[in-house]
């Protein structure tokens, strides 16, 4: 058996490990706190997409397909903002995914709209499974996991109703 004396190298390791937990810690209790914004930068693939509808069965699901330079993005997101608000999550969940923006871009617009939930990066792939040709684009499943609405551009409200009808019982 060969033993190898690494303390010089462990410690170093070792500090960064346990740095790099701290920081996931302390953005995982950032993320979780109520009203921050839960922006992350993290990319999601088509696979990413569906897992999340699959983890979602027994609540309404909102996917919200959104780009930064989009004016009425802006106007739908607050919307979403609010049933995020006014419903549980064990009732509604809404996500939203970049599609078409930088880094940069979308750090500073999620700073501005004040998201209170999860917002991600959308790969190309998600644009060519959901077919995505315009932006905002909602996606709406029912507790069951059923597409039960897709919405192209803003209308005023339509989201809402449609979550209110489908909440799970």
């Amino acid at each position: 058996m060969t033993v190898f004396r690494t303390n010089a190298i462990v410690r170093p390791a070792l500090l960064r490990h346990v740095l790099g937990v701290a920081v996931l810690a302390a953005l995982v209790l950032f993320a979780s706190s109520p009203g921050s914004a839960r922006t992350s930068l993290e990319k999601m693939n088509d696979l990413d997409v569906l897992e999340l509808i699959n983890d979602s069965k027994g609540k309404v699901m909102v996917i919200n397909f959104f780009a930064s330079w989009c004016g009425p993005c802006r106007l739908e997101i607050p919307e979403l903002i609010e049933i995020r608000e006014d419903f549980s999550g064990d009732a509604v969940t809404v996500v939203g995914i970049a599609v078409d923006d930088t880094e940069p871009a979308l750090r500073r617009f999620s700073r501005d709209m004040g998201f209170n939930y999860p917002v991600y990066m959308g790969e190309t792939s998600v644009s060519r499974l959901f077919n995505i040709e315009g932006v905002p684009m909602v996606l709406v499943y029912s507790p069951q996991g059923k597409l039960i609405d897709t919405q192209v551009g803003y209308r005023p409200g339509h989201v809402r109703e449609i979550v209110e009808e489908n909440l799970p019982q």
